[in-house]
């Protein structure tokens, strides 16, 4: 009788466990990118950026990364870091070896990163101000929005339960919105600029 309250209990302890696990990465999304930041200076956002578009990250996390989805076609691109005031550091051009990139350090208004730099880019994208960039809960549910004065249109993007992603409008100079359902402990949103 013992041995089977044993075994019961064990058995208990195995599924929950395994829901434990389960739950727990529900809500991860596939990082096309992470960005690790080695300088010793917080960011309010890190992203990347090509010519004629932006996307940016701003995460509760320790690491900064780029859905594959928001990644999709861009294999060279610099690095963008920008701090709480809206100081911006952008980074040569790199091709990354893997799905890792690590800022190394920051010299002016240069990034440094752990890549093989090929080349800045000529002509890269005036990010507006930042500040209007908002992510909260509120209950069951994550809320995001942003708003610019800026000829670039702009999407924002947050990660919600189970790894998926609320998606706003695209404007440009317009309050943009999304909403999703919260996930356990991540507060992920990522800004999409390009040309309009």
């Amino acid at each position: 009788m013992i041995k089977k309250i044993i075994l019961a209990l064990v058995g208990l302890l195995c599924i929950g466990g395994l829901l434990l696990v389960v739950t727990r990465k529900q809500d991860e999304i596939d990082p096309g990118l992470v960005v690790q930041n080695d300088t010793g200076k917080n960011f309010e956002a890190v992203g990347i950026m090509v010519e004629d578009k932006a996307v940016l990250n701003k995460s509760n996390g320790e690491d900064f990364y780029i859905p594959e989805e928001l990644l999709k076609g861009l294999d060279e691109f610099s690095l963008v870091a920008i701090n709480d005031s809206g100081q911006a550091w952008t980074s040569p051009a790199v091709n990354p070896d893997g799905k890792k990139v690590t800022i190394k350090n920051m010299d002016g208004g240069q990034l440094h990163t752990n890549q093989k730099e090929i080349e800045k880019f000529d002509d890269p994208l005036d990010i507006p101000n930042l500040n209007e960039w908002q992510i909260y809960t509120e209950g069951d549910t994550i809320h995001g929005s942003f708003d610019a004065k800026t000829d670039l249109a702009y999407t924002l993007y947050i990660l919600g339960k189970g790894g998926k992603l609320g998606i706003s409008d695209t404007q440009s100079g317009q309050k943009v919105e999304a909403s999703w359902e919260k996930p356990d402990d991540k507060l992920d949103s990522w800004l999409v600029f390009s040309k309009a």
